[in-house]
Parts: structure tokens; sequence; C-alpha cells
């Protein structure tokens, strides 16, 4: 029987949270090891037909916009700097309408109108996608789960419909988005201390100058050691290979 090859939801562990989230890892790595789970988990409960691929999309709500910020199953060449406008092709109508959407034939799919979709047409001959909206409880979207299947038979060709596969979707659905947006939390916060801790020093070091400065001193020699201070801050963040090299004041 087709029920026989299901494994209960209660005797696998769908999703750790401890397993993805920590206070130093970035948000690229959680999303990253987000998907390694979900496919690792998928395909230990479904044993005959294996899930290829599993993609994070994280959605940008001030810019209307999605970006890959995590993968398994497959190298995301160029798929990074691809951004996906809300309503754009599958992966931004499924967050736009906070629906899932299931196709058998992406390649052929009328609806599929992005480049990221079109780079995941050339991974097989034939892929199948579960594009699915990750809500927080009160309906906010942090992001688009992607799941893809390649060259599929006729056994297998509605494999993303099969019975129990959306109810393991769609409990680990909300649970991802929890994590997630926690993940992204902790890595604001993270960056607020840094640009208070960079305001601090930077109000302390202008205020050294001024206070050294006086109508003798050459006015380009203190701007330089403005810029020269404004790089450094600039640089914080990797000192051993600094982005900026010049910084004028004109």
């Amino acid at each position: 029987m087709q029920g026989d090859k299901f494994q209960s939801l209660d005797a696998v562990p769908l999703l750790d949270i401890h397993d993805v989230f920590s206070n130093d890892k970035t948000i690229r790595e959680v999303a990253c090891d987000i998907c390694n789970i979900v496919l690792k988990r998928l395909n230990r409960r479904f044993y005959d037909d294996q899930v290829d691929i599993c993609a994070f999309f994280g959605f940008f709500d001030w810019l209307d916009t999605l970006k890959l910020k995590g993968a398994a199953g497959f190298q995301p060449y160029g798929m990074q700097r691809e951004k996906i406008k809300v309503g754009e092709g599958i992966i931004g109508r499924v967050a736009q309408e906070k629906k899932h959407y299931i196709t058998n034939d992406l390649q052929n799919d009328p609806q599929k109108g992005n480049e990221v979709e079109r780079v995941l047409t050339k991974l097989a001959d034939q892929v199948a996608l579960l594009t699915y909206p990750l809500l927080l409880p009160n309906g906010q979207l942090v992001g688009v789960l992607v799941l893809g299947k390649f060259s599929l038979s006729s056994v297998s060709n509605s494999f993303f419909r099969l019975r129990g596969f959306n109810e393991t979707i769609d409990k680990l659905a909300q649970h991802i988005a929890i994590v997630y947006y926690y993940a992204t939390l902790v890595v604001k916060g993270k960056l607020a201390r840094k640009y208070l801790e960079n305001e601090r020093h930077f109000t302390k070091t202008a205020t050294q100058f001024y206070g050294k400065s006086t109508l003798e001193m050459d006015p380009q020699k203190f701007m330089e050691l403005i810029a020269l201070e404004s790089m450094k801050l600039l640089n914080a963040g990797n000192p051993a290979n600094p982005f900026y090299t010049n910084l004028s004041f004109l």
C-alpha cells in the first residue's frame, strides 16, 4: 500500500531548532542549515522517492523582493545575485498570494517568469517544484521554500501530491519561518550594537580631533585625519582585507 512507505510524523523529528539556530551564525548559514535538514528529514520520511533540491528565499519587505539565502542538493551558481519581485513568476506569486504552488513540469509551466526559475529548468530534463510560503503565526511572510524533484517517472509524476507530503510541509513551514525570523532578529541586533559602537567611537574621535584643532591647524591635515579614522570604521568588519583604501572629502 502507498501508505506503508510513509513513517509516522511522530517517528521522525522533522526539524530541530537547535540544529539551525545559533547566535554565532549568519543568516545565510541558518538558511543553508534549514535546507539541508529539510531535505534530510523529507527523504528519511519518503522512502522510495527522494526530493533532490531545497532552496530558501528570504523576503525583504522594504524592497518587496525575495533573494536566495540558502540551498541544498545543488550549487546555486549566480542565483544569489538574482532578486525576485513579489508577484514575479511562480516564486513571486507564492509570496504574493501566500499559497503553495505545485508544478510537475517547470520547463513548460506558463507561470514561470524570473531568472531563478529559468536556471532551475536547466538542472534536469524535467523538474517538478513545490513552492511554499513561510509564514509566522500572525500571517507575516518571511520567505519562500522551494523543493524540487528531477527526471520524474510516470510513477512519481505526482510526487508532491502524494498523500502525506503537504501535511509534512504544513508542519514544517511555520516552524522554519519562526526559526529564520528569530535568526534575522539576532543578526539585526548585532548590527545595531555594532552601529552604536561605531557611532560612539566616531563621536569620540571627532571630539578628540575637534579638541585638538586650533585656528592655526592646517584644515587639509585635519580632514585627512578624519578620513583615515573614517576608513578604519568602514573597514572594521574585515581589517585584514579592507574594502575602502582611499577616502577624500571634497
